[in-house]
Parts: C-alpha cells; structure tokens; sequence
C-alpha cells in the first residue's frame, strides 16, 4: 500500500484546530468585543463536536498554544489572554455597608491637650 492510498485521519483535536483557526479570523475581523466572547464561542463550537467541556477547553489551550508558536515565530502577537479586571472599590474587610467614623469631641480635646503638654515639656 502506498503513502498516497493511505487515509488521513481526522481527530476531534485536529477538528477543533481548525474550529479555532476558523473563529480566529472571525476575531480578526472584529466579531468578538472581549477575549472571553471567543473563548465561549470557540469552546461552544468544540462541544458540539461530542466532547465535555474540559475536553474542549484542553482542545482549545492546544490550539491556542500552537496558534501563539505559529505567531511568535512569525513576529506577530495574538493578543489572546485574559481582559483586564474591573477595578473595585477598596473593602473595608467587613461585610455589609461600611461603618462611618465619628469623632468624639472630648477625644479629640484630650489628644490636643496631651500633645500641647507633650511639646510644654520638650521645650
């Protein structure tokens, strides 16, 4: 049997290389607003090729690592990862709405006296 007459097989990895490729030029072309849209839509379109989702996503990282070798050997940058996190509000480390700090009147007319005899003392 000659190389020529032998049949190509054809994988579910070899399959969702192409899917992502495929969804790689839709990127391109602007399809996706975030990272994570074509990562959900990439991995979606795995799935329906019978696998589980951590299955796809392996399958995806597989193809998303040989896109980015292709890439660096080229020069170029995919500029796949992930977005950037949302700034948040510094949390107080307590649950619920944070508390108001009161001043107390008396303390601060204590602080001010002691530190008044403070500097009586020091000079």
């Amino acid at each position: 049997m000659s190389e020529s007459a032998k049949s190509v097989k054809i994988t579910k990895l070899s399959l969702a290389v192409a899917i992502f490729n495929q969804q790689l030029a839709l990127r391109a072309a602007g399809t996706y607003a975030t990272n994570r849209e074509f990562r959900k839509a990439t991995v979606a379109q795995i799935m329906d090729l019978g696998v589980s989702l951590g299955s796809a996503s392996t399958m995806y990282n597989t193809a998303k690592k040989a896109a980015e070798a292709a890439a660096q050997a080229e020069g170029t940058d995919l500029g796949l990862g992930r977005d950037p996190k949302k700034q948040r509000p510094v949390s107080t480390g307590k649950r619920g709405r944070p508390t108001k700090t009161v001043a107390v009147p008396g303390a601060q007319a204590e602080q001010a006296e002691q530190g008044q005899s403070a500097e009586t003392q020091a000079a």
